[in-house]
């Protein structure tokens, strides 16, 4: 391979890393989200055996957990929306990066090397 075959090729190390330290976000958040619905089962077991000294307690209770789920769910999204720009970057770039090194065969072109082929060549 010459210096200019190498020119040619993309960065995967940085974007490797950022989609990593993403996965694992999501992961982080995942948890986060499943204690958050725990807290929620709890809240709504408290409702459900009259826990509540006032319905002025209850409802504060309640818009507390609203706001905590939220919450969850909005960085949930945000995570997942950057995730997945992150995934789809980093297979387009290793697709080119095949390519450059004469990789034989990909039958999808450079628009689907997004991940689409994997919509088209599911099971109905």
């Amino acid at each position: 391979m010459t210096g200019r075959e190498n020119e040619r090729l993309k960065d995967l190390a940085t974007l490797t890393k950022a989609t990593r330290f993403l996965l694992y976000g999501g992961a982080a958040v995942a948890v986060l989200s499943l204690g958050s619905n725990l807290l929620e089962a709890g809240f709504l077991t408290d409702v459900r055996t009259g826990a509540f000294w006032s319905e002025g307690q209850a409802l504060a209770a309640a818009e507390s957990n609203d706001a905590r789920q939220g919450v969850v769910a909005l960085l949930y999204l945000g995570v997942f929306i950057a995730t997945a720009i992150a995934l789809l970057t980093w297979i387009h770039r290793a697709s080119h990066n095949a390519r450059q090194l004469g990789a034989q065969g990909m039958e999808r072109g450079r628009a689907r090397s997004d991940g689409s082929s994997y919509a088209s060549n599911s099971p109905t």
